[in-house]
């Protein structure tokens, strides 16, 4: 996947910005050494046509020496680079002998991989197929936030056990206060900064907000959490074992990855569940995105759950007839606004204020049975304020903003959906797409946050369009 097709070029400077004399590096010259009679050459005395390296480029060329796309004569292969760098968006594929040695028979995904090929395939072959990743800055980032909520959570409500309705606030608050020490000094080894030192403070502030606020949240309910970071796998290693999804003769998907929270109601024989995924950020759950392939991990997960035949799932619950999905929902938690009022600032100092005021910066959104009696089961009052949903006039029941009520055959159909959505991204996978894209998937700019801007040719075309120093 790395070899060049055509050519390779080498670079080195000769003198620095104060003028000083520079010799090429120790690789440059081996590399030299393994071509007998190539020396460098002058970069200022290469012809105009060896330094053409972006579309603007080939195309002023083009234009200065009256070429046409159908005239003959172009410098070599800059005819073929000008009709495409004018043309629409081409598509760029793997060999099918690169494909096959990627990803074989059996091609594992995740949601995560999902998501970039299904944003930008170019990226994610740079990510997880050449495995390519800037150097980490060593700072204490998003993704190490999100992992320190769920340690807490998952430690707390272990400790807990059986306490949920019964445990007081006080020694609720000294539990957790243990368990985050205890995770803290796992992780602020050495001599930490005041800056980091301080973050794990707020981290620590803003946990006890989010645990009390779940606290709060099973005592109004019949489910119970279950399980914490299940895993799931095509081999269910410590977790359930997932399905294979067949695309081909040949080859067929697997599915892994982690469940945030699986919460249990048992009525009778039955079992309900529900999963449950922790978000850092204002996130809403949005059947646009399921559409488009995007963030469909947790029913994924849920499905994976209902259909398990191997029954690993209905052992680990000790149920005699097949687990029956209540639902998903996202648990997310957002940024704090700034006070309009500068008195609000006091009233924050207050306990009960502070709670309040927490619990509108947490948000749950999904997906859930469209059976009264078991959302009831989530939510004892139905009052809506740990459960997004509404009750009319008429006392029927509805979802809030970005939430689903679904029957159980409406949610066999949305499964059906999804295991479609995935057989054609993993077909388009093991087809071997790799084109750089910067189209928009709904809200989604799959060039935001992309780790892969400088090497993107497409980035770099777009830089080029607006006159941007693509070198920045």
């Amino acid at each position: 996947m790395t070899s060049a097709n055509q050519s390779v070029t080498l670079s080195f400077s000769f003198r620095d910005a104060d003028g000083k004399e520079k010799y090429p590096s120790s690789v440059f010259q081996d590399t030299m050494a393994l071509f007998d009679g190539r020396v460098a050459e002058d970069y200022d005395k290469l012809p105009e046509e060896a330094l053409l390296y972006g579309a603007s480029d080939i195309f002023m060329y083009a234009v200065r020496h009256g070429y046409n796309l159908s005239d003959e004569g172009l410098p070599s292969a800059t005819d073929f680079a000008l009709t495409q760098a004018l043309s629409a968006e081409r598509e760029e594929n793997l060999t099918d002998d690169a494909s096959r040695s990627l990803f074989g028979k059996k091609i594992p995904l995740s949601q995560s991989k999902m998501d970039r090929f299904v944003l930008c395939p170019f990226s994610y072959h740079c990510t997880y197929s050449l495995q390519l990743a800037p150097e980490k800055s060593g700072k204490f980032e998003g993704m190490d936030v999100g992992s320190f909520i769920h340690k807490i959570f998952e430690e707390f409500f272990s400790r807990l056990g059986g306490r949920l309705k019964t445990v007081e606030d006080d020694e609720a608050k000294r539990i957790l206060a243990d368990v985050m020490e205890s995770y803290a000094a796992t992780i602020a080894k050495g001599n930490p900064s005041r800056r980091f030192k301080a973050l794990l403070e707020r981290l620590k502030r803003t946990s006890e907000l989010l645990v009390m606020n779940l606290l709060s949240e099973f005592r109004l309910s019949d489910f119970e959490p279950c399980f914490f970071e299940l895993p799931i796998s095509p081999y269910g290693e410590d977790g359930v074992i997932s399905e294979s999804i067949p695309i081909s003769n040949t080859q067929s998907v697997t599915f892994k990855g982690v469940i945030d929270r699986v919460d249990i109601f048992r009525k009778d024989d039955d079992v309900y569940f529900r999963v449950v995924d922790y978000k850092i950020g204002n996130k809403e759950f949005s059947m646009n995105d399921i559409l488009m392939g995007l963030n469909m991990q947790m029913l994924l997960y849920l499905f994976a759950l209902s259909t398990d035949s191997s029954g690993s799932f209905a052992k680990m619950l000790s149920c005699k007839g097949k687990p029956i999905p209540a639902g998903v929902l996202y648990f997310s938690f957002g940024s704090q606004e700034k006070p309009k009022d500068p008195k609000e600032d006091k009233r924050k100092e207050d306990a009960n204020a502070l709670l309040l005021q927490t619990e509108k910066r947490i948000k749950r959104s999904g997906v859930l049975l469209n059976d009264k009696e078991i959302l009831t089961a989530m939510e004892n009052t139905l009052a809506g304020r740990y459960l997004p949903i509404k009750i009319n006039k008429d006392g029927d029941l509805s979802g809030q903003s970005g939430t689903t009520l679904a029957t159980l055959k409406e949610l066999g159909d949305l499964a059906k959906t999804i295991q479609s959505t995935v057989k054609s991204i993993a077909k388009e996978l093991a087809g071997g797409k790799a084109v750089a894209t910067k189209e928009k998937k709904g809200e989604h700019d799959p060039c935001a946050f992309c780790r892969m801007k400088p090497i993107c040719r497409t980035m770099q075309t777009e830089q080029e369009e607006k006159g941007e120093d693509v070198d920045g």
